[in-house]
């Protein structure tokens, strides 16, 4: 004859607890990604792109200018531009301090 092992339940207060975590993380990054989005659109529209929709934030990295040394933000992105109906990709390089705008978009 085996044996047949009892599996021991998780108690209720524990599964909570973990569910609460996970509702939160998630929460949390839902959140971050939000915020991506808006600072993107609002350099969209200090770069004369006021008519964008679908913005996909696909990374945001802190980095340093090479030519003049500057710390500052760079953003991979891609949007929809409605007003000459095309899919546009490309970089967004804000700095820190000055909050000067680069860009280096492609649209096709």
């Amino acid at each position: 004859m085996s044996k047949i092992e009892e599996i021991r339940k998780l108690p209720k207060k524990t599964i909570f607890i973990l569910s609460f975590i996970v509702l939160v993380s998630f929460s949390l990054m839902y959140g971050v990604s939000i915020t991506k989005k808006l600072k993107v659109e609002d350099h969209l529209h200090t770069l004369s792109y006021s008519n964008v929709a679908n913005i996909t934030v696909y990374n945001k990295s802190e980095v340093v200018d090479a030519k003049t040394k500057q710390k500052g933000y760079l953003f991979k992105v891609k949007f929809d531009n409605l007003n000459t109906n095309q899919v546009c990709k490309g970089l967004i390089f804000t700095y820190f301090r000055t909050k000067n705008i680069k860009q280096d978009i492609d649209c096709k």
